[in-house]
């Protein structure tokens, strides 16, 4: 799927002014063309790849080095090193959200297995596990009373960082478990679910 002018000249916006945020001495004439809307393209082709990177322009931005040199937007942002260095950091919390949610899970997991979770309250483990974790753990191991009380939270977790997804295992996806209504198949997916609205 190909981006509209009015989607792509929306990204080159936020491009524009993530940029004068990280680069205070930069004027943006028009923040719909030239370099912007080059770099939104760029972005764009990036999470179309192979759908394991969102449209994220503020973390696209940041993640370009910031040298005290000249700024220079295109040279920043346009270069091939700019969606390499945006990959890399993606990959990077992808990582370490992956290792995160992991751990949570195990020991929610070894909770479940000794059967002591059973006589713990949700609010309990709210203030001990994310939701998410907590809501992938119930489903996993059949507890679909529990995931109910976390589903909301895991919802509003997601949508906070939907990075989560891809961290997630993919089996939990394609099995259903992850939260109903954010697994949404490649061939399904519209220009909102690849842009992430800060």
């Amino acid at each position: 799927m190909h981006p509209t002018n009015e989607e792509l000249e929306f990204l080159a916006e936020r491009i524009a002014e993530a940029y004068v945020r990280r680069r205070p001495g930069v004027r943006v004439e028009d923040p719909c063309s030239g370099v912007w809307k080059t770099a939104a393209s760029i972005l764009w082709g990036i999470a179309r790849e192979n759908g394991k990177y969102p449209v994220d322009p503020e973390l696209f931005v940041a993640a370009q080095s910031n040298s005290d040199g000249f700024a220079d937007p295109w040279v920043e942002l346009t270069d091939p090193r700019a969606s390499e260095c945006y990959r890399r950091l993606v990959r990077s919390l992808i990582h370490r959200l992956r290792r995160d949610l992991g751990r949570e899970m195990r020991r929610i997991h070894r909770k479940l297995d000794a059967d002591t979770l059973m006589e713990l309250t949700p609010r309990w483990l709210a203030r001990r596990f994310s939701p998410l974790a907590l809501y992938l753990a119930a489903k996993e191991h059949g507890r679909d009373d529990l995931a109910a009380a976390f589903h909301e939270e895991a919802l509003a977790q997601h949508q906070a960082c939907p990075l989560y997804r891809i961290a997630a295992c993919p089996t939990l996806v394609d099995h259903g478990i992850y939260p109903h209504g954010l697994a949404v198949r490649e061939e399904k997916r519209s220009y909102a679910d690849y842009l992430i609205l800060n």
